[in-house]
């Protein structure tokens, strides 16, 4: 494959990417209110029972891609069209519907301190997550002690158990006012967790181990 010869690079201009930048019109500030929104739902699941808060690693993923999966395609699309990628003037207002979540009142907190859902989703939003490092700067991370550092640990579900999972989901959505399809998406995971099921018991032979 011969080298391309005509690729130009084009720098946008300083300070531009609140006007320039899809993400900057409203899509990460979509995504951090999903994301903090399922963190006030967690956050409440743990006083309701009890027990005490935390996130790992694996609960921030997870909680992660429903936040990301659930930006609507208008959000994105009102943000390409804010930023003019799409030659059309019906700009329409970004609006999303949680930033005021029933579930934030619900939130224990100080009557004089108390803070509203608005203020919780932008209360980083001048915090720095960039910057130039020095040699010694760079250099230095090769010392550094991440012996404490958090791992990530999932653990183990039998197919028993994921079976009986898929069970009560079943119950879950008949006595629910759902759409049909998602018995559909159901019957996908259950065949899948079939498929795992077969796999493990499957008869090893000789040239499995080759």
């Amino acid at each position: 494959m011969e080298p391309l010869s005509n690729v130009q690079t084009e720098f946008l201009p300083p300070n531009t990417t609140s006007v320039l930048q899809p993400l900057d019109k409203g899509i990460i500030k979509s995504f951090k209110t999903l994301y903090r929104k399922e963190v006030v739902v967690k956050l409440l699941e743990s006083i309701e029972e009890k027990k005490d808060y935390s996130i790992s690693i694996y609960d921030a993923m997870n909680i992660a891609h429903k936040a990301w999966t659930n930006i609507s395609k208008s959000t994105i699309k009102n943000c390409f069209r804010a930023c003019s990628f799409v030659k059309d003037q019906n700009v329409v207002v970004i609006s999303e519907d949680v930033l005021h979540i029933a579930e934030w009142a619900r939130v224990p907190q100080n009557a004089e301190t108390r803070v509203n859902f608005d203020d919780y989703i932008h209360v980083d939003d001048e915090l720095v997550i960039t910057g130039s490092l020095n040699d010694d700067e760079i250099l230095g991370f090769e010392n550094i002690d991440d012996e404490n550092g958090e791992t990530l640990e999932i653990p183990s579900v039998s197919t028993k158990v994921a079976k009986a999972s898929i069970e009560n989901l079943r119950l879950f959505f008949t006595t629910s006012n759902v759409e049909d399809t998602i018995f559909n998406d159901i019957v996908n995971i259950d065949n899948a967790i079939d498929k795992i099921r077969q796999n493990n018991v499957r008869q090893k032979h000789i040239t499995d181990f080759f």
